[in-house]
């Protein structure tokens, strides 16, 4: 049982990268986009038709499919003037016609063979350590690319959504790029990770992801709370123990603290928000495996437990919310 849990920390840092891209768009757009769980199919999808012709082909296309499907989302928001949740819902809607386009009408297809010689050793779903290594200095990678994009003036534009509604509606003339940015940018993202479990699986199945966006929703929040939880705790009684004598993982922790600690707009801080959504995404999938591994065989029973644990870490967001309203 304990192996077949740590087995599904390779899926969990998979559907991490894609929640990176997914708390992009709620962390500065405030809503969230089920453009996000078609992007996820549609990214799999691609890849594994492509992966037949080209895998470098199928692995751009897929990240572009995404990003198309981000813009579409958002033309339909700018332009027709669509509710932000709907018009997302719509394009979740649309975009299954495509899938099936892509797929030949067909439920489930399988990689090109070279993709299991290619990729076996980086995505193989046999548990293994040098693979989390591997898929976690990727989802590292991509964090650490994405912090940059904050140092330029795009990154400006999109740390302008953080601030007040009359800010945002009179005094940011940039704010359209920004909302166009991060729609493209994050399903892009989400569409890679779609790819990449793919690639794991060396198959797609158009029903194989339906937890991704709970999964991922939940790891975006479960971040946000262990930053608060991080930043309660007493920091003069852990001080005691950074010096050259005291505890490795407590001077560790107070490192991480630091950064921690940062502005919002600080890339340091950023990048490493984007690795705790990864971290909590991972740890989320952990536990819906235990949930599936136990209660598997009883639907009523796996969704419900399933429900509750959601409704528990959207819980623990609130508290997170309430007390950074204290301290503001």
């Amino acid at each position: 049982m304990i192996e077949s849990i740590f087995a599904s920390l390779s899926t969990g840092i998979i559907y991490g990268i894609g929640a990176v891209g997914l708390g992009l768009i709620y962390r500065y757009l405030k809503f969230p986009d089920f453009t996000t769980i078609i992007s996820f199919i549609a990214g799999a999808a691609i890849m594994a038709v492509m992966s037949k012709i080209n895998i470098a082909l199928a692995l751009f296309l897929s990240i572009i499919i995404g990003g198309m499907l981000g813009t579409i989302t958002y033309f339909q928001i700018r332009c027709l003037k669509v509710n932000n949740i709907l018009a997302g819902i719509i394009t979740n809607i649309g975009a299954m016609s495509l899938v099936f386009l892509f797929t030949d009408n067909q439920a489930v297809v399988n990689t090109a063979p070279e993709i299991s010689s290619i990729f076996d050793k980086l995505l193989a779903i046999k548990f293994s350590w040098w693979n989390i290594i591997k898929l976690g200095s990727i989802g590292f990678f991509l964090c650490w690319l994405i912090s940059n994009i904050f140092k330029t003036r795009y990154g400006l534009y999109i740390l302008g959504l953080l601030g007040t509604e009359n800010y945002i509606a009179y005094r940011h003339h940039n704010k359209e790029k920004a909302r166009f940015i991060l729609h493209t940018l994050g399903n892009s993202i989400i569409s890679f990770s779609g790819a990449l479990l793919t690639i794991q699986n060396t198959s797609f199945n158009v029903h194989g992801t339906p937890d991704f966006l709970y999964i991922a929703l939940s790891g975006y929040v479960l971040s946000s709370f262990l930053i608060q939880l991080s930043n309660s705790f007493n920091k003069n009684y852990l001080d005691r123990d950074n010096k050259i004598t005291g505890n490795v993982f407590v001077k560790m922790y107070l490192s991480f603290r630091e950064i921690l600690s940062k502005n919002d707009e600080e890339p340091v801080k950023i990048r490493s928000f984007l690795f705790l959504i990864i971290v909590g995404t991972t740890l989320v999938n952990a536990i819906f495996q235990y949930i599936d591994m136990n209660h598997g065989e009883d639907n009523r029973v796996s969704y419900f437990y399933k429900a509750f644990i959601f409704l528990s870490v959207l819980f623990l967001g609130n508290i997170e919310k309430k007390n950074s309203n204290k301290q503001i």
